[in-house]
């Protein structure tokens, strides 16, 4: 199937759509999960303006990509405990581009010491267990998110969500 964008925001969805198909092509055949961590916020880096990016396992595991490359850890350094722990409680996506402000996360020491300004987080659900969650921030107001980066976040994390459980 060929889509033809008229607009600049069309042509943003088709190449959302597109990295979203190659993403569900290759998630479902990788069954190491640090590949697939890697894969995912590599992939999703390329449509979303973050700097830091991570997906947290609800198991145990954190795999994070940031300005100094990837890496994996045992728990979440650098990144909102506080986001995460809202996410993985609550089940909603947070898509905020004032974080400090937002209801229950200010004077969160985490988001203070960090100095976030973005921050977009969704859940990994599968068939109603939270496997993890995707997170992704930045640090400056010029790389802001939106809605459209929110639900092709989301997308990646139904994807995500089930070659994780399969992994």
């Amino acid at each position: 199937i060929y889509l033809q964008p008229q607009t600049e925001s069309g042509e943003r969805m088709v190449r959302d759509l597109e990295l979203l198909l190659r993403f569900s092509r290759t998630a479902t055949t990788i069954r190491d999960v640090r590949e697939l961590q890697r894969l995912t916020l590599e992939m999703i880096r390329e449509a979303v303006p973050a700097e830091r990016a991570a997906v947290v396992l609800t198991d145990g595991g954190v795999f994070e990509s940031g300005p100094d490359g990837a890496n994996e850890a045992e728990s979440p350094k650098g990144i909102s405990r506080t986001i995460i722990a809202r996410v993985l409680e609550d089940g909603d996506a947070i898509l905020s581009n004032n974080i400090a402000a937002e209801e229950g996360m200010t004077g969160s020491e985490s988001i203070i010491l960090s100095k976030i300004k973005s921050a977009l987080a969704v859940p990994l659900d599968v068939m109603g267990k939270r496997v993890g969650l995707l997170y992704l921030e930045s640090t400056s107001p010029e790389n802001s998110f939106d809605e459209q980066h929110l639900q092709l976040v989301a997308a990646f994390g139904a994807v995500a969500g089930l070659a994780f459980e399969n992994a």
